[in-house]
């Protein structure tokens, strides 16, 4: 990934913003017992409001004084005392933040608010920066105290997003606050170095004490409207409907329209919150998001959808070159490499498009790719990834994953047009070794799935739906369900990393259709399948960006719509979207046919 001047700018200001020491030293912050804040949905928009108005009032009148507007409340002892960050974000950046403490709530927010008015009149267009961000507070609450001797980094011990740090001043306290860290995501843990570093040399006691804070947060969902929640900066979803999913869907596809080049390849990977983007490019990635698009346009219609399909079939057509040596075959090669995938997805959706009437059939072309396929795989049953290892004769010691799954579904559906004993039977052959494969190494591939569910249609040999639903089993027990973890954006992801990831979730949600899809066939239990699937589509729509959880993305960069990473991690990528888009029709799809029933 490339480092990108904003990327500089978010972390040095926007660290340098969170770190307000508290003007009136208070030692016993982190030792109070702090009561049950008690706030609730209908109190935030009252906060908000009132931050805003105390920030908008000191901009106006210029004769003011930010210390002189505050009240007298901020000298007195309070029950419930408190400390407050009031916010700004707009166009994508932190703009301003200021904060308010020993004092209720209401009061913080209130010397916060006023703070934020003073330190916006230095801000270049404070009052239209006022008028188009959005305020966000954050109220802290208390933290356990660190062990320095014994952490190398403190990013391994916060929950990112979750967890801040506050570290003894000679002054008072220093908050990272958890999304600041979270924001700048590599650079935290320079920046706590570096407030370390000052708390050191300010003090000739002992180290100064270090401690863990996380904080009750809640921001406008527009300039001076209305109120959500936060939690690890982002927003909870309530549920995950059909009609979401659907909705999740179109604009994810959306998203792709705005990322894709004239040339028909797409923008391939970028974080729009550290505005940073990779040059590179994988044609396979690339093949996967044009079978993403055929769904849409079969879904929806909508033929802007197809349009972009064929834009990116043609981009791979550039690519692809033919041979009659040692058969006559054709791959797509790209960056001096002829991966399998790209030749087994491009068949895929040359072969879907025909049979849905979407395109008309490049009957030469499929026959020259399947042909591709039936070269690359050996005597044993497994494919090359590579055309060089098949020409040469030189197959890799394990063979690739995700691979041999397209490859048997591209077949299966090309075996619909052309029909041939040979595609069956290399399909077969391959069947057997995916599932001996899944036996002893518990991995379940969706793509193998999905062509185990279509060889079931074809051969009604039940031994390829058990095996499916083996693997749809094995996916279940991976999954985080609610009251497992104790983070709620962690309900619905897979245990396979920490925190779960976005593509691992609509990857296994691909299975999980197929998986149901096959019980539905069957007659075998189907409705675990989708309770799965409905607490997997809950956790992938979260980590996409929407208005209301997009605040800290760059505006000048293509992001609504698209999904990211993880909750942790902003990078936007081309197939994170296509398995979501995959997963979550194929999700509404089942939804709506039980609906009919």
């Amino acid at each position: 990934m490339i480092d990108s001047p904003r990327k500089m700018q978010c972390s040095i200001y926007g660290i340098a913003m969170a770190v307000l020491l508290a003007m009136s030293a208070h030692t016993g912050w982190a030792q109070e017992k702090k009561a049950d804040l008690g706030l609730g949905p209908s109190d935030y928009a009252f906060l908000l409001q009132m931050a805003r108005t105390s920030a908008a009032t000191l901009l106006k009148d210029k004769d003011l004084v930010p210390e002189q507007a505050i009240s007298s409340a901020e000298e007195q002892e309070v029950p419930n005392q408190q400390t407050v960050y009031v916010s700004l974000f707009a166009d994508g950046f932190l703009n301003a933040s200021a904060r308010g403490d020993r004092m209720t709530v209401t009061e913080a927010v209130k010397v916060a608010g006023t703070r934020l008015g003073g330190r916006l009149r230095t801000v270049e267009h404070g009052q239209a920066k006022l008028d188009r961000g959005r305020i966000k507070i954050d109220v802290v609450k208390e933290g356990d105290l660190l062990q320095r001797a014994v952490i190398t980094r403190y990013m391994d011990v916060l929950d990112p997003g979750v967890e801040g740090i506050a570290i003894r001043m000679p002054r008072g306290w220093a908050h990272l606050l958890p999304t600041t860290l979270l924001f700048v995501g590599p650079q935290a843990e320079i920046e706590i170095g570096k407030i370390l570093e000052l708390a050191d040399r300010g003090t000739v006691r002992k180290r100064p004490d270090v401690r863990k804070l996380n904080t009750k947060a809640f921001i406008e969902l527009e300039p001076g409207k209305g109120a959500v929640e936060l939690f690890r900066g982002n927003v909870i979803l309530d549920k995950a409907s059909a009609d979401d999913m659907e909705k999740a869907a179109l604009q994810a596809g959306l998203w792709l329209l705005s990322i894709q080049l004239k040339n028909g390849h797409f923008k391939y990977r970028f974080n729009p919150v550290l505005s940073t983007q990779d040059p590179t490019y994988n044609i396979v990635r690339h093949a996967g998001t044009c079978w993403s698009l055929l769904w849409l346009y079969r879904s929806t219609g909508d033929k802007h959808f197809l349009d972009a399909l064929k834009s990116g079939l043609a981009f791979l057509a550039k690519h692809t070159e033919r041979a009659v040596e040692p058969c006559k075959f054709a791959h797509i090669r790209f960056a001096k490499k002829s991966p399998l995938g790209a030749g087994a997805l491009t068949l895929l959706i040359k072969a879907e498009a025909t049979l849905s009437g979407a395109l008309p059939a490049d009957k030469e072309t499929m026959e020259e790719l399947a042909n591709f396929i039936a070269l690359m795989q050996q005597d044993s049953g497994q494919f090359c990834k590579y055309l060089r290892e098949a020409i040469g004769h030189t197959p890799p010691k394990k063979e690739p994953q995700y691979y041999p799954g397209q490859c048997m579904l591209a077949l299966l559906q090309y075996n619909k047009l052309s029909p041939n004993k040979k595609w069956l039977d290399i399909v077969k052959k391959s069947a057997e070794l995916q599932i001996q494969r899944f036996m002893k190494d518990d991995f379940a591939d969706q793509w193998v799935m999905l062509a185990l569910e279509e060889l079931y249609r074809v051969t009604k040999d039940e031994r390829y739906a058990a095996a499916c639903h083996s693997m749809a089993d094995s996916i279940l027990k991976k999954q985080h369900k609610p009251g497992d973890v104790p983070d709620p954006d962690y309900v619905g992801g897979f245990n396979r990393t920490n925190p779960p990831e976005t593509c691992s979730a609509a990857t296994r949600m691909e299975g999980l259709v197929a998986a149901w899809n096959l019980a539905d066939k069957t007659g075998a239990p189907s409705d675990h399948y989708l309770q799965a699937l409905k607490l997997a589509a809950k956790f992938i729509m979260q980590q996409q960006f929407r208005p209301d959880n997009s605040y800290m993305a760059n505006p000048k960069l293509p992001f609504l719509g698209g999904f990211h990473a993880s909750p942790t991690d902003f990078e936007l990528r081309m197939d994170y979207a296509q398995h979501a888009i995959c997963a979550l029709i194929g999700t509404s799809q089942i939804i709506r046919s039980l609906e009919k029933k």
